[in-house]
């Protein structure tokens, strides 16, 4: 869980298609922002506003509207960016995606669903009664105004008809029947001979508005010669994909093809533990096994396993987040300890030598107890000079845990010191990890004793198998930098 934003790796435009505006991409917004990527989310002309209102009272210019200007809409947009985007669409987005990419306005295209350019024809039947409607050359100009029947019958076949009206309900604008009638004049031919950016083609199998075959032959059409292009196809998804119950799997396809360094996933359901405790982390291994388990809701293995497959493909690291809790993604993304589950492909926490570049980190964990006088003060010069003795806890980029070895050769014992856990990882048994890996190093000098310091952890040294002892029992040299004013109580451990 990263603590701090890193540098934008770049922009993404969002382009949506006929019936919606920008409010369709807001949960894939979010997911892109959260990656570091500038998000523009723009609506076509008389598109903007609330979807309710917009179907009340249509913009009277709506019917006017044409592919092209939409085409040219976006590109005065980008055109004020400072680099060339990402561009994402959907539907009759898609194609103007295709378009932008032709043109050079893009640096990559994700196409989803996407309508034909000129020239590519589809004879499936549920194409023909799903576009009759908004092409209807005798309805003349005025806007076109979908019914929930409609949109249930055209956008969201595979849902129940109370989710399709829903979908409606949130979604659904009025639109301009010339804004499809014109993508079969040259608004909205292709040049497939065009050298392209790299290209990711998608859609799902049950698609009445664009179906399935058709969107393949589109993407069949660009010469192998002239670029990067990929085509995936969702089983049992409409032409309302972007939105509907499985979204995140579509999501999840276009952060492996940007090479996202996560993947968010919202989920009903959240891994916990035995104290029904919400599991912070989890490694591939964990979360595979845990979907293998008898008894798992069908929804919660479907997103372990959208998890998995993200990060086979190489994303860095997926984040479960619950949908029941308020600002649950900004806590998960901006706080260390999180508050969802994040799943690696390894271990998030490594145990290891210090490093000279750790000491900052080091400085900052210690600090705070240096204040209440738990721990004896050491300035930055010290522990530079020191470095080479300590263990670090390093969680997710973030010194989390450190511990000193200080060797007294000549009696073969050692000091452990400088013993410090952040304090939400007190009970993650990160002291006891730093005190094994102390005395594993120890053992590698040959060294046959432990002893430590404290004024005040005594309770956690007897656990961890020490003895009382006394001063008159350390290394001589020990006794005589012994401060007598801390009254520190002396214990002692013998390696085996």
């Amino acid at each position: 869980m990263t603590s701090e934003r890193t540098s934008a790796p770049g922009d993404i435009v969002f382009v949506h298609g006929m019936y919606m505006n920008a409010a369709s991409w807001l949960p894939w917004v979010g997911r892109a922002e959260d990656r570091g990527y500038q998000c523009h989310a723009v609506s076509w002309p008389y598109h903007d506003g609330p979807p309710a209102e917009l179907r009340a009272k249509p913009a009277p210019a709506l019917g006017s509207l044409t592919f092209g200007e939409v085409v040219d809409h976006y590109k005065s947009f980008i055109v004020e960016l400072p680099r060339r985007p990402i561009v994402i669409g959907h539907s009759i987005g898609g194609l103007i995606t295709q378009k932008l990419v032709n043109d050079g306005y893009a640096s990559a295209g994700v196409v989803i669903s996407s309508a034909p350019p000129q020239g590519v024809v589809s004879f499936d039947p549920n194409f023909f009664r799903a576009n009759f409607p908004h092409v209807n050359p005798f309805a003349g100009n005025r806007p076109v105004i979908m019914t929930p029947s409609r949109f249930h019958y055209a956008f969201a076949n595979t849902l129940s008809r109370q989710a399709s009206d829903a979908g409606f309900e949130a979604y659904v604008v009025p639109e301009s029947r010339n804004v499809p009638r014109s993508t079969l004049t040259k608004q909205a031919r292709i040049e497939f001979k065009t050298d392209h950016v790299p290209l990711l083609f998608m859609t799902g199998d049950s698609d009445h508005l664009t179906p399935l075959a058709m969107v393949r032959a589109n993407s069949a059409r660009y010469a192998p010669s002239t670029g990067l292009l990929e085509f995936t196809e969702f089983p049992n998804r409409s032409h309302f994909i972007c939105n509907e119950p499985g979204w995140e799997d579509v999501a999840e396809k276009v952060a492996v093809a940007l090479k996202a360094d996560k993947l968010l996933l919202f989920s009903e359901w959240l891994p916990i533990d035995n104290k029904r405790a919400v599991l912070a982390e989890l490694t591939a291994k964990q979360a595979q096994a845990m979907a293998g388990k008898s008894g798992l809701a069908p929804a919660a293995v479907r997103t372990l396993r959208c998890a998995l497959r993200a990060l086979d493909a190489g994303v860095a690291r997926a984040h479960l987040v619950s949908r029941r809790v308020r600002g649950a993604m900004l806590l998960e993304l901006f706080t260390h300890s999180g508050v969802g589950t994040m799943i690696t492909a390894d271990p998030v926490q490594k145990i290891r030598t210090a490093r000279i570049e750790d000491v900052r980190g080091i400085i900052a964990l210690i600090e705070p107890l240096e204040a209440e006088g738990a721990l004896v003060k050491r300035n930055r010069e010290l522990l530079e000079q020191e470095i080479g003795n300590f263990t670090v806890i390093e969680h997710d980029g973030v010194i989390v845990g450190c511990a000193a070895l200080y060797p007294f050769p000549e009696e073969k014992s050692a000091e452990f010191a400088c013993f410090a856990v952040a304090p939400g990882y007190r009970d993650s048994g990160y002291g006891e990890q730093l005190l094994l890996a102390c005395e594993q190093r120890a053992r590698a000098a040959r060294i046959r004793k432990l002893f430590a310091l404290t004024t005040r952890a005594s309770h956690w040294f007897l656990e961890q198998g020490f003895e009382p002892a006394s001063v008159g029992m350390l290394p001589e040299r020990k006794q005589a930098l012994y401060n007598w004013k801390r009254n520190s109580k002396v214990f002692r451990k013998r390696l085996r």
